[in-house]
């Protein structure tokens, strides 16, 4: 009897044991993935990138499945799914926006992806003791959530990725969905999702909270608080601050130049683009002499996206100015 005893007590102990390094390996896998994530930003061959990040994300989602309750997993997920509706399908739905074409798959898939992230971001605010959490209790009481988010979260890195791009993929969200107010009322909540992570970190996404603030300021109507000077100044005071970042000119045309008819402010910034495009961009292929280790440029990315985009407004341009 002692023995069988000893035996089941040996074995519950082997048990325990594996689950807990389990655990501790896949925490720790969790935290690795979530801090190394950002390394998709150097990419500087679009057709990989494009070809990868699902892949990349799948895997991810395997990952998570072994541990439901890892909040590095959780963030990196919203993030994953928020860069690959922005990334790919808002730049392929560009053209059929400029065109105005009622039915765009593209836009169909940037919508599908960010419902994705937002579901991934319900799971978030879950494992952070929001109890209850719904946006829907907060629109009239903005400032309330602010508080909430406040009194919450931490000045980690992992909640405040897990609110920028959560506020990012609502704002895209509402920004694809003008037409229906139900959506737009949510538009303050993102607001300050945006304005509580950039003040925990104003270098979030090598430029990206001081986009959204221009582009918010830019884009709104009037009646709405928007002024397009203010968002000009806004976007030119960013292109300064961020001058290796093509995405911040990009953003400058797409959320400014183009609804305000401006085309000298177009031609000007697609000039700088296409400038930092040859200066930067096209010497990629080696063709002889020493051989180089690759450089670390976390704007790559973001360069590759802003001559995508810069490609289809050029094509358009006729059209558009």
């Amino acid at each position: 009897m002692c023995k069988e005893k000893l035996a089941l007590l040996i074995l519950l102990f082997t048990v325990v044991s594996c689950s807990t390094i389990k655990k501790a390996a896949t925490s720790q896998m969790g935290e690795m993935i979530f801090e190394s994530s950002d390394a998709v930003l150097v990419e500087n061959d679009w057709n990989l990138f494009e070809e990868t990040i699902s892949g990349n994300i799948k895997v991810l989602e395997t990952l998570y499945a072994t541990d439901r309750s890892n909040v590095d997993f959780i963030v990196t997920l919203i993030k994953g799914y928020t860069g690959k509706a922005f990334a790919i399908d808002e730049t392929y739905y560009l053209k059929d926006q400029l065109q105005e074409k009622m039915n765009s798959v593209h836009r169909s898939r940037a919508l599908s992806n960010y419902t994705r992230a937002l579901s991934y971001s319900a799971l978030f605010f879950k494992e952070r003791d929001f109890e209850n959490f719904d946006f829907t209790k907060y629109i009239s009481s903005p400032d309330e959530f602010y508080k909430l988010l406040e009194d919450k979260l931490s000045d980690s890195a992992s909640d405040v990725e897990g609110v920028f791009y959560t506020a990012q993929a609502l704002a895209s969200i509402i920004n694809l969905q003008r037409d229906n107010m139900r959506t737009v009322a949510y538009l303050p909540l993102a607001k300050v999702m945006y304005d509580w992570s950039c003040e925990k970190n104003p270098k979030l996404g090598y430029g990206a909270c001081d986009i959204f603030s221009a582009s918010y300021v830019a884009s709104r109507p009037r009646g709405l608080g928007g002024n397009p000077m203010e968002g000009k100044a806004l976007f030119e005071k960013a292109i300064a601050k961020w001058p290796d970042n093509m995405m911040v000119r990009l953003a400058f045309i797409q959320f400014y130049a183009v609804p305000m008819y401006e085309k000298n402010v177009y031609l000007n910034q697609k000039l700088e683009i296409e400038k930092y495009t040859r200066e930067n961009l096209e010497s990629k292929y080696w063709s002889g002499g020493k051989l180089e280790a690759p450089e670390i440029n976390y704007n790559n990315l973001f360069n590759l996206i802003a001559n995508k985009r810069l490609e289809i407004i050029e094509s358009l341009e006729k059209e558009i100015f």
